[in-house]
């Protein structure tokens, strides 16, 4: 049986394989589950653990789910800027609903600062 230390790099080596190789989602997927063994397993707080998991869950678009791990590894580490990440989920979401609700009826450079605020 694994520590939530083995779990943890498990989840980091499928994190990386993904942005580094160019892999299906499928290893966000595993980097999930690796994730979610080493929260089961922890024996002390680790923010980075939230951190990565909720850089997965931005990149999945999984938005909410990503905003509470970025609000978790904050409250753990407020050194790490997840707040800022947190915030920029919160206003992009905003801003696309907003679009959404005036149905697309946007200023060219409202629309240029939305494009640019897309993660």
């Amino acid at each position: 049986m694994k520590d939530s230390q083995s779990w943890y790099v498990l989840g980091n080596a499928h994190l990386t394989n993904f942005f580094v190789n160019n892999e299906s989602t499928k290893e966000l997927e595993h980097a999930l589950k690796a994730y979610a063994q080493t929260e089961k397993n922890l024996t002390e707080p680790n923010p980075d653990l939230f951190f990565n998991r909720g850089t997965i869950f931005e990149y999945l678009e999984r938005y909410n789910e990503a905003t509470h791990d970025f609000s978790v590894a904050h409250s753990i580490d407020p050194n790490l800027g997840a707040d800022k990440k947190s915030d920029a989920i919160i206003g992009f979401v905003s801003r696309a609903y907003n679009s959404i609700v005036n149905k697309g009826k946007l200023k060219s450079n409202r629309l240029i600062d939305m494009v640019r605020s897309i993660p």
